[in-house]
């Protein structure tokens, strides 16, 4: 599309922003986590279909969303994050943590080897650069997981 963006894109960004917006906030306000996924059962499905998608927040100091960007958009089994690249543009949006969402289309939320490597290689660039990995979702079919939440990071 020649000088523009599909406009599914534009959706797709709104929503999630709004999703994990909200998720912020029920996890400052103390909900549990049985309330957090209830809540993504209902949201979550309409979100991601058939496609995987990375999402990355920017956040300042009180965790609120600076911005945030579509990092990759790849097929129905596979996307291809760079860490690097992820971080350049945090440092750009003058970020002072960030959050990493992606989906898994199968519907299961569980993390692939690669899911981990890449969520430790993140992690790892977070320390060195100031700039803590707050999170790194994977949605799935109306369930989440968080590497936060499961203590992996």
């Amino acid at each position: 599309m020649p000088g523009g963006r599909p406009a599914f894109l534009n959706v797709v960004e709104r929503s999630l922003l709004g999703l994990v917006q909200r998720v912020l906030e029920h996890t400052k306000g103390g909900t549990d986590r049985e309330a957090q996924r209830a809540w993504f059962r209902g949201a979550c499905i309409t979100i991601f279909r058939t496609i995987e998608k990375v999402v990355v927040l920017h956040l300042n100091p009180q965790l609120e969303i600076l911005s945030y960007e579509v990092a990759a958009i790849g097929s129905a089994t596979a996307t291809l994050m760079e860490p690097v690249e992820i971080y350049r543009n945090a440092m750009l949006a003058r970020a002072s943590s960030l959050i990493v969402v992606h989906n898994h289309p199968s519907g299961h939320c569980k993390p692939s080897e690669a899911d981990i490597s890449i969520a430790m290689k993140l992690h790892e660039l977070g320390v060195i650069h100031g700039m803590p990995l707050q999170d790194f979702i994977i949605i799935g079919d109306g369930t989440y997981g968080s590497f936060r939440e499961d203590r992996r990071i």
